[in-house]
């Protein structure tokens, strides 16, 4: 029992000495870290040197040497401040190649009717997430939803009504024929909104307008990616964002312009 009460002190003195995390982030926390580092260099030199603690002169250069060391060693640390910069940089340039990709597929296929659905059920969702916040902030407890009723039962095998497994039954459906029809009638229905109204991705209203906000969603992402490109030191990355932000908007002079990839394009010539 005792060595197990000795090992919690230690263990909650440890854990009580240990920085939080934010406090161990920011430029101060590295210029005090240096600082330390840098003291403690000094200390070990000049007791190397010989050099008295009390008060001798420090005629080894021990200073200089200690803060060389200091400077190498925070040149080829791992967390020094512009390297957590650039990785948080970096971080942001994928999240946004992501969001743009999965705008682009969308874009490219697409489809009135699946759109209307996904937003019916973002939609449903959100208001459902609403009411849950609600609730909790009221103090409504939640029911608990009962056991479902054999209505809702998916029944399999031998238990199949004879018109989910016949072809002779007339209200039978073939759910390979049926697939096959909906994919037929999908492809008539979906469009490439990138080919279709290139040049017009700001515009709202008129005759057939792009579907918005997702066209001027696209074009912030693009400039967003170009922004962070030419931060980051990737010209090409940047140069081709812009270049695509300003193709979808469009070159005429009656073009509705959003974005600033026009003025950050010139710049960077």
């Amino acid at each position: 029992p005792h060595g197990r009460e000795t090992m919690a002190k230690t263990t909650t003195a440890s854990s009580a000495a240990r920085p939080r995390r934010s406090e161990t982030t920011g430029r101060d926390y590295h210029v005090r870290r240096i600082e330390k580092k840098g003291a403690s260099l000094k200390k070990q030199v000049r007791r190397a040197q010989g050099v008295d603690e009390a008060g001798g002169e420090d005629t080894g250069g021990a200073e200089d040497h200690a803060l060389r060391k200091v400077r190498r060693s925070a040149a080829l640390s791992h967390d020094t401040e512009e390297k957590i910069d650039a990785s948080k940089l970096r971080l942001h340039i994928v999240k946004v190649r992501r969001e743009i990709e999965a705008l682009r597929k969308r874009l490219t296929a697409w489809d009135d009717v699946e759109e209307k659905e996904r937003e019916r059920r973002e939609r449903a969702e959100a208001e459902k997430k609403r009411k849950a916040m609600e609730d909790e902030a009221n103090g409504v407890k939640r029911r608990k939803r009962g056991r479902l009723g054999p209505e809702t039962w998916k029944l399999r095998g031998a238990a199949r009504p004879a018109w989910e497994v016949y072809d002779f039954d007339t209200r039978y459906v073939d759910p390979h024929l049926k697939a096959h029809e909906e994919a037929r009638e999908k492809a008539r229905r979906i469009r490439n909104v990138l080919s279709t109204h290139r040049g017009r991705f700001g515009e709202e209203g008129g005759d057939d307008p792009p579907p918005q906000p997702y066209c001027r969603r696209f074009l912030s992402l693009l400039s967003q990616l170009g922004h962070l490109s030419s931060e980051a030191g990737r010209i090409t990355s940047a140069r081709e964002a812009f270049l695509e932000c300003v193709e979808l908007e469009g070159t005429e002079a009656d073009s509705v312009v959003v974005t600033p990839a026009r003025s950050r394009l010139m710049r960077m010539y």
